[in-house]
């Protein structure tokens, strides 16, 4: 058994609790400061959150709006990847199931109106997707990727509008890419 001194001189080799405090004051660590989070750990984003969408058409109400396929999409890409702590398997994951529920919806817009009442009660379930996925103990998803989701099914208040949001989508995953976090 090793007894260890209680006064360390400062260029003693001792293994003194208190020398190795007084070392991380003198070159200003602090274990609780500098900890890596733990697994599962939320933690603060620093990448702030762009402004929610408004509108998705041009004023004419018929054709998107191409600022929001370019700038938009490349700012809630930076937004939502949070310096690549979005994992690129949870931004495939929505992506696939907004995709999925455009094809059941189909390309036939006189269809629209046949098939927009099953569809739209899926569109509101990726809500509650995102908020599980946010909240599990070992939550993989940023708060501005859910952020990011809200505001897609909230603008999807129509088929058009939906397939409109779709397009966004798309964009954003294609500015994504390479800001994503790999396996």
């Amino acid at each position: 058994r090793r007894t260890f001194r209680k006064v360390c001189n400062a260029g003693h080799n001792c293994r003194c609790p208190a020398r190795s405090i007084q070392e991380q004051k003198r070159k200003g660590e602090n274990k609780m400061n500098n900890r890596k989070p733990y697994k599962g750990e939320r933690q603060k984003s620093n990448v702030p959150t762009p402004p929610r969408i408004n509108s998705l058409f041009q004023s004419d109400g018929k054709s998107i709006n191409p600022e929001l396929l370019d700038s938009e999409a490349e700012n809630w890409a930076v937004s939502i990847c949070n310096n690549r702590e979005l994992p690129n398997h949870q931004l495939r994951r929505f992506f696939g199931e907004f995709k999925q529920l455009q094809r059941r919806l189909g390309t036939d817009e006189s269809r629209y109106p046949d098939k927009w009442p099953q569809v739209y009660p899926r569109i509101k379930m990726l809500k509650s997707q995102a908020n599980y996925a946010r909240n599990r103990k070992t939550s993989s998803i940023t708060d501005n990727f859910y952020e990011f989701i809200v505001m897609l099914v909230d603008l999807s208040k129509s088929a058009e509008e939906f397939i409109a949001v779709c397009t966004f989508f798309e964009a954003v995953v294609g500015y994504s890419a390479g800001k994503v976090k790999d396996r």
